[in-house]
């Protein structure tokens, strides 16, 4: 994504991408509402393409992967049997878990405890809000990482139906708003006759399968280090991964995307943490000295006054440098060119004695807030900047990953983090959520199965079945639905 792109998505309000993308919606539906009214060629060509539109969701489906799905399961049928047997295991530890997390989270709102949009437990519900708190150009990789997670789920449905003789018609995809996800349709009736065993397989799988991605996701991450090595490194400094349009350090002699920065001032930067300290260093330290030999000032120094040489620049790429003690023909000020003064100077210093062999220290004169700031980069000219320290903070994105190559870009491995950060978010976020006994989700189906399973060896009424069970799920379904309701108005207030 080019660093304009970047610059207008940032500086967009939120509502008003949302609603552009509404009336994208609003427009598809009324083309497809008056063509599907009056041409028989465009009806026929949605349904040469499996596709379905209607307000604000597209959906499409398919049955190409049914063959695919039934050959791996068919001649393994012992292996998933064991590998969904594992999943019933771990989605009933998982239950209890869930339902511990929703009753902390009610009992803290009404117990007028800190908002729980700052617990931990609550990122839970927030991730199953499409765009709350994600900035917008992540959304992009949100949305990635939502439909792989759904699509392991829905993946993990089919594997367990087929391989309980549960017909599967179709797998597809549905786009409703701005939000991809990923559905199967099987044989409910099939599926509701099936042994007991045999649904819990069925319906455990989805979570199953969403813990295992975000654990696979977790683990890239842990290892994200050593799988890149042979391509980029760390702790070199830093890789400038873009820079906003309206950045000043954007120019001939200015930053560069891919450049690898490895100093700003006397400040070694190895990584991004120690770019935002080494920028802040810069904010809250005054001007550094240069030092400069006689031999040096005599060749290039020019006596004016310093109100001439900075205001009026002169000389151009020329700077007012004052000299800390007077030289020998009593000279206070100088005009000397920037770039050679800084790039000669053999180390900073704040007084005379901290230059060796008796070399002059020279401070730029510059306004109080504007700092002279000296960016190193590897194999490349050093790059000098004169303003404000924080637009360099604002307007420039680095990255730790350091590329080995010229073809390769640091985005790579930051974006691939960024995916897979989401999907251990939203894939664990979906496994606790989607097991709680609420209508529509799984648990709903998972927990009428284990009650029933529970009071049969006790007792055999029906109607009592029923009735418990329709309890537990009108109670999950008001929990989830009060603490989804109180972070939007928290959100939104």
């Amino acid at each position: 994504m080019s660093n304009h792109l970047y610059y207008i998505i940032e500086n967009m309000d939120s509502l008003y991408i949302f609603v552009l993308i509404g009336l994208l919606h609003s427009f598809l539906y009324l083309f497809h509402t008056i063509l599907s009214s009056c041409s028989i060629p465009y009806t026929n060509l949605l349904r040469t393409l499996q596709l379905e539109i209607d307000f604000l969701r597209l959906r499409w489906y398919t049955t190409l992967f049914n063959q695919t799905i039934k050959n791996w399961t068919t001649s393994r049928k012992r292996f998933w049997h064991l590998w969904f047997d594992t999943g019933i295991c771990v989605t009933i530890l998982i239950l209890p878990l869930s339902l511990l997390i929703l009753i902390q989270m009610t009992s803290n709102v009404l117990m007028h405890q800190p908002n729980p949009q700052d617990d931990n437990s609550s990122q839970v519900l927030q991730l199953v809000i499409p765009g709350v708190d994600i900035p917008m150009n992540e959304v992009g990789f949100y949305i990635t990482a939502l439909l792989l997670s759904t699509t392991f789920h829905e993946m993990g449905h089919a594997l367990a139906a087929v391989s309980e003789d549960v017909r599967l018609y179709e797998t597809g995809f549905i786009l409703f708003f701005i939000i991809s996800v990923a559905y199967v349709q099987i044989c409910n009736e099939k599926l509701l006759s099936s042994p007991a065993r045999s649904q819990l397989r069925i319906m455990c799988a989805g979570v199953w399968h969403n813990i295992i991605l975000a654990m696979m996701a977790m683990l890239l991450l842990s290892f994200g280090t050593w799988l890149y090595k042979p391509f980029f490194s760390t702790e070199t400094g830093v890789s400038v991964r873009r820079m906003l349009p309206n950045s000043p350090l954007i120019g001939s002699t200015g930053l560069m995307v891919h450049d690898t920065i490895y100093r700003i001032n006397d400040c070694s930067v190895n990584n991004s943490q120690e770019w935002i300290n080494c920028v802040l260093h810069t904010m809250r330290e005054p001007n550094p000295g240069y030092c400069a030999s006689e031999h040096f000032l005599e060749k290039y120094k020019k006596e004016t006054s310093p109100n001439e040489c900075c205001d009026s620049s002169m000389i151009e790429d020329h700077l007012c440098f004052k000299f800390l003690r007077n030289l020998k023909d009593n000279f206070t000020y100088s005009c000397l060119p920037a770039r050679t003064v800084i790039t000669q100077s053999e180390k900073f210093c704040r007084v005379d004695d901290d230059c060796l062999g008796g070399k002059y220290c020279l401070k730029p004169l510059v306004e109080n807030s504007t700092k002279v700031v000296q960016i190193q980069r590897i194999d490349k000219k050093d790059v000098l900047f004169i303003g404000y320290p924080a637009d360099i903070f604002n307007t420039v994105v680095v990255s730790d990953w350091v590329s080995k190559f010229a073809f390769l870009s640091s985005e790579f491995p930051e974006n691939l983090n960024l995916v897979l950060g989401y999907i251990v978010m939203f894939s664990s976020g979906l496994a606790v959520i989607n097991v709680i006994p609420c209508f529509y989700f799984d648990g709903q189906y998972i927990v009428d199965i284990l009650i029933s399973l529970g009071l049969q060896v006790t007792i055999g009424h029906q109607r009592f079945h029923r009735n418990v069970c329709l309890s537990t799920k009108v109670a999950g379904t008001l929990l989830l639905a009060f603490n989804v309701l109180y972070m939007l108005f928290q959100k939104f207030s």
